[in-house]
């Protein structure tokens, strides 16, 4: 079920209006419903196997808590470990690793097992699995309610694409009364509609000119190519900013914080601010669960560096089960390692060399294959002048006007390119009173009502993840 469909426009309303006709303290129930028909929309088989993650993660951490051997606790830890990457991995990884497995034994296993890849999986997964390793820790308690905590693994707003939520800031809203407020409804509206600006109007027609050069690279001149490497940074960060602020704003609607999950991330000026404000929920993941465990930067310069190239290399083959993501992985990995060497250099040379890093790497992260890739840079390089199959056959001069309007409207409201951290659209649209405010949710609402791609809605890029 898309955010930007009828349907769920309709389960929308009617949870919002049993809520209302319910008592505060019993609406999770309500919201546990609709998060179940929300996620069981794509394919009801599915929903056993996300209930199968959320029931082992409830009864291990009731384990870990309650064992008083430290054995005991490790050993529940590691099984619940073990299930989860296990079901994980037979989804998403099983056809890279019978690839793998193939090329250096000359094998001959199934590169396909017939299983569709569940939506979210990875999403609800990570949230599940970091909630059994924050009781292990004793940071959290184990939730009781095992309805509780479906509803915990399974919210709707956030089930699919995030923020991967921590237990120690999502049980508590979820176990107090979720109370309604005027306020509560005007942000929630208000990122709703921000959110749905940036993926209907400008992230879906960049994807016209993004998928003009990466779907036909043999085809395209150089600065084509170059033009829909630069268009895929603009739409993958509204496409997935834009789920994010909608998700944001849906969970505010019930007065329930989702932390957030960028902050400008184009204004970084190294790979490691990047980090700190892209998919800020899935970075900060990593760094407790697996970064810190494995030393950190407490350790060696050598241990240090593998470190990293660790955890980019895990990172990128979460995003999918192919060569273009873990290379995209090490390639952030080797930046961050290698950017101790430019931090004498001046700020704006720093942001420039982080933000062409950024690009550099999406090549990869957007490219069907490897080859596609090498060969997007070869001619990217060799004939950056040529403008072969420069209009897609899907677009206008109207789309362009559009889209270069939109993008300068985001860079006035939002700044997602400014080089500080002081100026945030939520909280200031959020604080400000009088006429401003009104002036900019009105320009954004005409935007999104006029150009906004309504007519063939496409999915969001992380669903796939």
């Amino acid at each position: 079920m898309l955010f930007h469909s009828w349907p769920f426009v309709v389960l929308l309303l009617v949870t919002l209006a049993i809520c209302a006709m319910v008592a505060p303290k019993s609406r999770w129930v309500v919201l546990l419903i609709s998060s179940l028909v929300f996620y069981g929309w794509w394919r009801v088989d599915y929903l056993t196997l996300m209930l199968l993650t959320a029931m082992s993660c409830y009864a291990s951490a009731i384990v870990i808590e309650r064992a008083r051997q430290d054995w005991k606790r490790r050993a529940a830890l590691i099984a619940v470990l073990a299930v989860n990457i296990a079901v994980l991995g037979a989804f998403k990884y099983w056809g890279l690793f019978a690839e793998l497995i193939n090329a250096i034994s000359s094998g001959s296993l199934r590169p396909e097992l017939g299983l569709l890849l569940p939506v979210g999986i990875s999403f609800y997964t990570f949230q599940s699995v970091g909630y059994a390793i924050d009781v292990y820790r004793r940071k959290v308690a184990a939730e009781r309610n095992p309805f509780r905590f479906m509803l915990f693994v399974s919210f709707f707003p956030q089930l699919v694409a995030g923020p991967i939520e921590r237990a120690a800031r999502l049980l508590p809203a979820l176990r107090a009364p979720i109370v309604f407020s005027s306020a509560g409804f005007r942000f929630g509206l208000w990122l709703m509609a921000w959110g749905f600006f940036k993926k209907l109007v400008i992230a879906d027609r960049a994807a016209l000119y993004v998928d003009n050069g990466f779907d036909n690279p043999a085809e395209c001149g150089g600065a084509v190519l170059l033009l829909s490497v630069y268009a895929f940074a603009i739409q993958i960060y509204c496409d997935f900013s834009g789920y994010s602020d909608i998700a944001a704003g849906t969970a505010r609607l019930f007065g329930i914080r989702l932390m957030r999950n960028f902050d400008r991330p184009y204004g970084a000026v190294s790979l490691r601010e990047f980090w700190l404000r892209w998919h800020i929920s899935l970075s900060t993941w990593f760094r407790d669960y697996l970064y810190v465990p494995l030393g950190g930067n407490r350790v060696g310069a050598i241990h240090w560096a593998v470190n990293v190239l660790l955890v980019f290399a895990v990172s990128g083959l979460w995003h999918g089960a192919a060569w273009t993501f873990l290379w995209w992985g090490l390639l952030h990995g080797v930046a961050v390692i290698a950017e101790r060497t430019w931090k004498p250099l001046h700020r704006t040379l720093r942001w420039l060399i982080t933000m062409h890093i950024v690009v550099v790497a999406w090549t990869l992260f957007r490219s069907h294959s490897l080859a596609d890739a090498q060969q997007m840079v070869a001619r990217i390089v060799s004939d950056p002048f040529s403008f072969t199959r420069f209009r897609p056959a899907d677009t206008n001069g109207l789309d362009a006007v559009v889209l270069a309007l939109a993008i300068g409207w985001l860079c006035v409201v939002e700044r997602p390119f400014a080089t500080h951290l002081r100026f945030r659209v939520t909280s200031w649209v959020g604080r400000k009173k009088g006429r401003w405010s009104i002036v900019v949710v009105t320009i954004t609402c005409f935007l999104l009502l006029n150009f906004g791609l309504f007519s063939n809605p496409s999915g969001f890029i992380y669903f796939q993840f």
